[in-house]
Formats: structure tokens, sequence, C-alpha cells
């Protein structure tokens, strides 16, 4: 599968999850349900994944990622 697929497969199954809970739950629950949609789909998927970012000579990697 290349970048456009794997991008294309993301994109719809992001519209189905929407679609099949509707608005107004917690960005939490659709990222949840996205990921295992995914994965079973054949994806590779990780959640909330830090960043590394360097600023002004320290490196932080918890700026990127929200923390439960």
């Amino acid at each position: 599968m290349n970048e456009n697929e794997i991008g294309a497969l993301i994109v719809k199954t992001a519209v189905h999850v929407h679609m099949n809970l509707g608005p107004g739950l917690f960005e939490s629950v659709y990222e949840a349900i996205l990921m295992r949609s995914l994965s079973k789909k054949g994806l590779f998927v990780q959640r909330q994944v830090p960043i590394p970012y360097k600023f002004w000579g320290s490196v932080n990697e918890r700026w990127y990622r929200q923390n439960y």
C-alpha cells in the first residue's frame, strides 16, 4: 500500500467512525475507536506518540502529546 492509499483508508475510516458515533463525544473516544478500526484493517497504529522538539537548547518530548 502506498502513502495515498493509506491516507485514503484513514480518511474513509475516520468518516465512517464519526458517522456511526455522531458528534459530541470526547476526542479520545473517536481516537480509540479509529485506532482499533485501522488496526483491524491491517495498519500499525500508535496513539499519542511524543514528538521531540528542541527549543533554546532543551529537548522536550511532551509538548505535542496530550497527557491523560
